[in-house]
Order: C-alpha cells, then structure tokens, then sequence
C-alpha cells in the first residue's frame, strides 16, 4: 500500500507543477460532466435552435455574472452578430443540415 501511496504523490507532484502559480486545475471530469449536463437541459428548453449554436451559453453558465452584464451583453452584441460568429467559427448548425 505505501508502494501505491508514494505513486499517487508522486504522479501528483508531476501534474501539480504544470500550473502557474495562484492557478486552480480541474481535478476531475464532473465539472464538466456537469456543464454539459446544464447545455443538453438548455438546448431541450431552445430545441430549435440545436446544440452547436448554444455552445456560446457554456461561457455564461461557468462565468460570474450579473443582470447589468447580462443586459449591457445584449445591448452590444447583435443576433446578427453572434449568427455569423457562429457560421464562421463553428460550421452549419446541425439542426439547420435537417431542415434543409
């Protein structure tokens, strides 16, 4: 058992200094377990709009935010703009491949 012990330390040790100093890692996968979990329930609330173009809400489910950034967010950003963001960097939506 202490032969197993020592390993994990030591595996530790290696993967905790690959961080910069101050920095957090995520330690397992139920965070992101979790994100994606909150983006199926989204996408089954928008279902029309499908999963790839709801990706952006991943950043707003995982950052701090507030009404005033919220609302400030939607004042700056239009539709328009985030539709072609999409179409640029992201591809066809597949929900928009079915329909066509």
């Amino acid at each position: 058992m202490k032969a197993v012990r020592n390993k994990l330390l030591d595996f530790i040790k290696e993967e905790s200094s690959k961080a910069e100093i101050g920095e957090m890692l995520l330690g397992s996968s139920e965070v992101i377990e979790s994100v994606f979990e909150k983006q199926k329930l989204l996408e089954q609330e928008q279902s029309k709009s499908g999963f790839t173009g709801l990706v952006l809400g991943i950043a707003a489910m995982v950052s701090t935010t507030t009404s005033e950034i919220v609302k400030k967010a939607m004042e700056t950003v239009p539709t328009k703009m985030v539709l072609d963001w999409c179409k640029e960097n992201i591809g066809s939506l597949v929900q928009a491949k079915k329909k066509n």
